[in-house]
């Protein structure tokens, strides 16, 4: 996660992060860095499948996870969430407004940086999805690739023309 945040840093560019409470709470250090560096969201407490669970098992993840990622950012994680997998349904999507959040937020773009993908390949796939308004999703776990293609991909966008912001910015 330090590769991420110096090349953010030493590129200028912003980012926003969805973490997961578990994560949060295993690592508050590194979740200050990037709160240097953009806002940061909930992912969950454990990166369930939201959609296998109850009603009630969701809003405890959905609320455990909010909950951890706040006490070690000390700023609300609200109005984004982004759904471990992408997976949502009208359940997930009512126990996210019961618990405040108003945004249910996906990506236009995924790196595929998580599958191990060389990074010359998430720079093409990031390219080859990237447009106005786009969200690239990138992912900071040991096994992606996408620390070390996060520079290329910057360099790349902004020879593109393109602007990188946070998501408020865009939504």
């Amino acid at each position: 996660m330090a590769s991420i945040v110096a090349t953010l840093q030493a590129k200028g560019v912003p980012g926003s992060f969805f973490l997961t409470g578990a994560f949060a709470r295993a690592f508050p250090g590194s979740v200050a860095a990037v709160a240097g560096r953009g806002p940061v969201y909930s992912h969950t407490y454990g990166h369930p499948d939201l959609t296998t669970l109850t009603p009630a098992q969701a809003l405890a993840e959905i609320t455990r996870g909010a909950a951890a990622v706040e006490a070690v950012t000390r700023a609300s994680v609200h109005p984004f969430f982004r759904p471990p997998y992408g997976a949502q349904n009208a359940m997930v999507n009512q126990v996210l407004a019961q618990a405040g959040f108003a945004y249910n937020v996906l990506w236009t773009v995924d790196s595929r940086g998580w599958q191990g993908v060389p990074p010359a390949q998430v720079l093409a796939n990031v390219l080859a999805g990237s447009g106005n308004g786009a969200i690239v999703a990138m992912h900071l776990g040991s096994g992606s690739t996408d620390a070390q293609a996060l520079g290329a991909v910057i360099d790349a966008l902004r020879a593109k023309g393109f602007t990188l912001v946070t998501l408020p910015a865009v939504l």
